[in-house]
C-alpha cells in the first residue's frame, strides 16, 4: 500500500548529529526522505548513505532550505502528503500516532503543529513558552504553532526566509496541541554557530532574525523570560544524552548595534501578538457580557453574522447570534460532527415565528436516509440525510411558543471503531457544514396555512365524531 505521507528532511552540514536522530526516528519506527543540500562540506549524505537512509541532493537558490528546497522535496516525496522536519527537529510520539490515524483524512492544505523549543536551564533540558511564542490570533493559546504537514499539490511555494516555503493556504487546520514537535537548534549548535546563523540570515532579509533571538539565542535571557518547562520532554531523554556535547566556547561578543536590534526586534514582536491575544480577549468578554457564559474554548474570538448568513461550523470563532452549542466534537476545517444522540444550538434571541431551516452536510454511516428529528420548542419535524453525498436540507419551522433553540436528535450514533474503521470512539451523527435561518418563500407560507387548515378540520372531525359517541372531550392531534 503506497505511504500517505513521509517525513521529509531538508539538510545541510549535519553530520555531526544528523545519525543520532535518524535512530531516533527508526525507533519510532519511521524511515525519514532527506533532501542534501549539494554545497554541505561535512559530507552529510555520504554518512546517511552509508546508514541506509534514502536520500537525494539538491542546490538551493540562496543560502537558506526555503530557496526552492521545499517545493523540490515535495515533489519527490512522492506522497500526497508530506511532513517537513528540519535536520534538528524531532516529532513527539503523540505526532506520529495522530498524524497516521487523523491527519491525511482531513480535506486541510495544510496542518499546523506545535513546536517546542529545546534548551539547557540549569543542566536540566527544557522549553520556551516565551510570549513572542504565541504568535496566531486565532489560536492565542497555542504554542509556537508551524504548518508543516501539506497537501503538496496544492501550494503555492515561495522563496523567501523565514517561512515554511509557502503562502498560507485558505484551508488549514491544527493538530492538538500535545502532538508536537521539538526543536533543537541549541542542543546541536555552539551559542557562536547560532550567532553567526542570526547574522547570516540578517544579511538574507534584513530585520527578519533579530526579533527571534531569544529562539536563537536563549542563554541571553533569564528563565522567567522564557517561563521555561520540561513537561512532556522525559520521552527525548535517550535522543538528548546521545547527542555530542558541545564546546561552548567564547562569550557571545555582540555588537551595540546588533543588541540594539535584537531589543527592538523582541519588544516589537511581543507587542504585536499581545494586541492580537488582547483584541481576542476583548471580542470574547464583549461577547460573554451580551449573551451570558458561553460553552466555547477558552479565548475564542467572536465574529459578527446573521440568521440568514448563518453559521459556517468550519469558522473558528463564536458566532454573534450563538450563546452556546452543544453535542459537537472538535472543530475541523471542512465544519464540525454532531456526536452522541443530541445536539442543541441556543441562540441569541428568541427565533422567528416561522422560518426556514438550511442545513448543508450529511449522515454518518447508519444515519443515512434514516429520520433526523428537528425540535424547536414544541415543534417538531422529521428530515433524512445521506452519507454518501452532501447535500443542503430546508426544513419549515413553526415556531409558536418562542423558541431561542433548536435540536436534533440522532437517530444512530455510531463511532468508526464500531465500524472497525479506526480508532476513534466519537459517536459520530451528522457532518455540519453549514446552517442558516430563512424566512419562507410565499409557496411554504401557502403550503404552512394550508396544512393548519387541515389539522384544524381533522381536529373539529375527531371532536364531532367522540362528542357523538358521548366523549365528554375533544381529542387533540399534534403534527408538524
Amino acid at each position: 500500500m503506497k505511504e500517505a505521507f513521509r517525513f521529509v528532511i531538508p539538510t545541510r552540514d549535519s553530520a555531526r548529529w544528523i545519525g543520532h536522530f535518524l535512530n531516533a526516528y527508526r525507533s519510532l519506527g519511521v524511515e525519514p526522505f532527506y533532501v542534501c543540500d549539494t554545497r554541505s562540506v561535512d559530507d552529510t549524505s555520504g554518512l546517511l548513505r552509508s546508514l541506509g537512509a534514502d536520500v537525494i541532493e539538491f542546490t538551493p537558490s540562496e543560502d537558506f532550505a526555503e530557496a526552492g528546497m521545499i517545493e523540490f522535496a515535495a515533489r519527490q516525496a512522492g506522497t500526497k502528503w508530506m511532513f517537513r522536519l528540519d535536520d534538528d527537529e524531532f516529532p513527539s510520539k503523540k505526532l506520529v500516532a495522530w498524524t497516521s490515524e487523523f491527519a491525511t483524512r482531513r480535506n486541510s492544505q495544510a496542518i499546523f503543529f506545535s513546536r517546542r523549543e529545546v534548551f539547557k536551564l540549569d543542566n536540566d533540558w527544557v522549553y520556551s513558552r516565551a510570549p513572542g511564542r504565541y504568535g496566531r490570533t486565532d489560536r492565542p493559546t497555542y504554542l509556537h504553532p508551524h504548518p508543516r504537514l501539506t497537501q503538496s499539490g496544492e501550494l503555492d511555494y515561495i522563496e523567501r526566509v523565514h517561512t515554511p516555503g509557502f503562502r498560507e493556504p485558505a484551508f488549514v487546520s491544527f493538530a492538538p496541541e500535545d502532538a508536537f514537535f521539538i526543536h533543537c537548534n541549541c542542543l546541536v549548535r555552539t551559542p557562536a554557530e547560532r550567532l553567526e546563523k542570526i547574522r547570516r540570515y540578517e544579511r538574507i532579509g534584513p530585520g527578519t532574525t533579530w526579533p527571534l533571538a531569544d529562539e536563537y539565542l536563549p542563554e541571553l535571557f533569564d528563565g522567567d523570560w522564557h517561563r521555561a518547562s520540561s513537561e512532556g520532554l522525559d520521552e527525548f531523554q535517550a535522543l538528548f544524552e546521545n547527542l555530542p556535547r558541545l564546546d561552548e566556547g567564547q562569550p557571545l561578543d555582540l555588537s551595540p548595534l546588533e543588541r540594539e536590534a535584537m531589543q527592538r526586534g523582541i519588544s516589537h514582536l511581543n507587542d504585536q501578538n499581545a494586541e492580537g491575544r488582547k483584541r481576542s480577549a476583548a471580542q470574547l468578554a464583549t461577547q460573554i457580557e451580551r449573551y451570558g457564559s458561553v460553552e466555547f474554548e477558552e479565548g475564542v474570538p467572536s465574529y459578527t453574522t446573521t440568521l440568514s448568513d448563518g453559521i459556517k461550523f468550519g469558522r473558528f470563532g463564536q458566532p454573534s447570534i450563538i450563546k452556546s452549542m452543544k453535542g459537537v466534537s472538535a472543530i475541523e476545517d471542512w465544519g464540525r460532527w454532531t456526536e452522541g444522540p443530541k445536539f442543541e444550538l441556543a441562540f441569541a434571541a428568541p427565533l422567528p415565528k416561522m422560518f426556514a431551516v438550511e442545513l448543508t452536510g450529511h449522515a454518518y454511516g447508519p444515519n443515512h436516509e434514516r429520520g433526523i428529528v428537528l425540535r424547536a420548542g414544541t415543534f417538531a419535524t422529521e428530515f433524512k440525510m445521506s452519507s454518501t453525498v452532501t447535500q443542503t436540507c430546508r426544513i419549515v419551522v413553526s415556531n409558536r411558543t418562542a423558541a431561542d433553540r433548536l435540536q436534533l436528535a440522532i437517530p444512530a450514533p455510531t463511532s468508526p471503531a464500531m465500524l472497525g474503521l479506526s480508532n476513534d470512539t466519537r459517536q459520530l451523527g451528522i457532518a455540519l457544514i453549514k446552517l442558516t435561518i430563512q424566512p419562507l418563500t410565499p409557496k411554504e407560507k401557502a403550503n404552512h396555512i394550508w396544512q393548519q387548515f387541515v389539522m384544524m378540520a381533522h381536529t373539529l372531525r375527531a371532536f364531532v365524531m367522540n362528542k357523538g359517541r358521548g366523549a365528554s372531550k375533544p381529542q387533540h392531534m399534534t403534527g408538524p
